[in-house]
């Protein structure tokens, strides 16, 4: 059962890696997959049925937030990041999980994306900032990283 456990979570990180590309990188990175790599993915996702618990759902999350903050700090500005915190935790409260430990960020990144994770986890690019005119655009975009959230998304596309 521990093995069990523990190859899902490797699964599920993996897994989680392609897709915490963001919505519109998801395609590229499967289509880049080698057939030997769809193989294995498939060999090892037929034991990944059981229900991951919210405990095992945040330390995926976190791990996921980990990579994605390496690879693009966070933007130097303690009072837009506690308004994308504030945007973004007023449409969590009123989803399906207000319980979920949510946590927001600017990245600082010239890309237009946002990405999010399980667990809780919601990212927004500086590049995507600047593209928007209105709280209710931004609202729109932290609506949809949290529906990916709420939904279970990421974890369910790896099963």
């Amino acid at each position: 059962m521990r093995r069990l456990r523990q190859t899902m979570l490797a699964l599920t990180v993996s897994g989680l890696m392609l897709a915490i590309a963001g919505c519109a990188n998801l395609a590229n990175g499967l289509l880049q997959m080698q057939p030997r790599d769809v193989v294995a993915l498939a060999s090892t996702a037929k034991h990944a049925v059981m229900p991951i618990s919210l405990e095992e759902e945040e330390q995926i999350g976190q791990e996921a937030a980990a990579v994605l903050l390496g690879a693009s700090k966070p933007v130097d500005d303690p009072e837009l990041q506690r308004y994308v915190n504030r945007v973004g935790l007023w449409i969590a409260l009123h989803s399906d999980r207000p319980d979920l430990p949510w946590h927001f960020a600017v990245l600082n990144d010239n890309d237009i994306d946002a990405y999010a994770a399980p667990g809780g986890y919601v990212f927004v690019t500086k590049g995507l900032l600047l593209r928007l005119h209105s709280e209710a655009e931004l609202a729109g975009v932290l609506g949809h990283e949290i529906t990916h959230v709420v939904r279970k998304h990421h974890l369910k596309a790896i099963r």
